[in-house]
């Protein structure tokens, strides 16, 4: 059994606004790691302490209202890791064959809505997010290595490092 705590930006927003609606574990582990989440801490803090009275909570507000627009999805591998030959090269002897290989994963969400395809050709490894959802941006985090990537325009694919081993992605739609 996991003891895996999940902390999101909204429950470090909680952690500094109103501790008290955090759930007891998630600020327990807050207070116990808080060099782990230094930056997004002191931003809030800084957010908190440069605000005077109502203006900490207008402030607050449209954090909370920001950080709920966010919608953040689990992607899980919806096939196995597949390598197809795409390209047989001959030489003139026809002593060898040299091919090149493209390797393809893809990680889907339960109902299919959100999908990346992780295409690897050579050097190069390509990352596609397809999405149902009326999004152009998206944060994505590889797990377990926690390697993150910023789509600007999710129309286009992005190039990434190659990680052998991703067990889920995170994807952060906006």
């Amino acid at each position: 059994m996991s003891n895996y705590i999940e902390i999101t930006e909204r429950d470090i927003f909680k952690f500094v606004f109103s501790p008290e609606l955090l759930p007891h574990d998630k600020r327990e582990y807050l207070e116990k790691n808080t060099d782990r989440f230094k930056e997004e801490i002191e931003l809030c803090l800084s957010l908190k302490d440069n605000s005077f009275g109502s203006e900490v909570d207008e402030i607050a507000k449209r954090v909370e209202s920001y950080i709920g627009s966010c919608k953040i999805v689990e992607l899980f591998s919806s096939d196995n890791h597949f390598e197809k030959n795409v390209q047989r090269l001959r030489l003139s002897a026809a002593s060898a064959k040299l091919t090149q290989k493209v390797n393809y994963s893809s990680f889907a969400d339960s109902d299919s809505n959100n999908v990346i395809k992780i295409i690897k050709n050579g050097d190069q490894t390509l990352m596609y997010l397809f999405s149902q959802h009326s999004v152009t941006k998206a944060k994505v985090t590889l797990f377990p290595s926690e390697t993150t990537y910023i789509l600007e325009n999710i129309s286009q694919p992005i190039e990434i490092l190659d990680e052998k081993n991703i067990e889920k992605i995170n994807v952060e739609l906006f």
